[in-house]
């Protein structure tokens, strides 16, 4: 009797190791880098579909800050970036993109644009999605810098 009691438990603790052993070993998934969980990316967007028609310039890099707020970053001052209602941010190869309503890619991380649109506040059709800085801008045409 001793041992028809002892091989199940045995079998079950062979079955709980080797669950541990293999999900030790297998690769973060992707809400992990290094074991840290992924910052949740968001983007401000106004309450309509158009790019903005200001005529103003901004000529930056897009970040996140530390919220993962799409922004521009001029020293210590966040400019939040209001995009058309329908645009989102998703990551791509470590990095983050903006697409439009449509899907196309418009921007991504690391490369120079000039926004063109203008300063602004949001206002009661906005969905700031938690993101605010110190400045907010609209967002009208995009350009790749070269």
């Amino acid at each position: 009797m001793g041992t028809s009691r002892a091989l199940p438990l045995f079998t079950g603790a062979a079955i709980a190791a080797l669950a541990l052993t293999t999900s030790a070993c297998a690769p973060p998934g992707p809400e992990a880098v290094g074991g840290a969980p992924l910052q949740s990316l968001r983007l401000a967007t106004t309450g309509v579909e158009q790019l903005s028609g200001m005529e103003a310039s901004l000529t930056t890099t897009l970040e996140l800050n530390d919220d993962g707020c799409v922004v521009s970053r001029d020293g210590n001052q966040d400019t939040v970036l209001a995009w058309p209602a329908g645009y989102s941010v998703q990551r791509k190869n470590g990095s983050f993109i903006v697409k439009d309503a449509s899907g196309r890619e418009v921007a991504s991380s690391g490369t120079r644009v000039s926004l063109g649109g203008g300063g602004t506040s949001p206002d009661g059709h906005w969905d700031t999605h938690g993101c605010s800085g110190q400045a907010y801008w609209a967002v009208g045409a995009i350009t790749v810098v070269q």
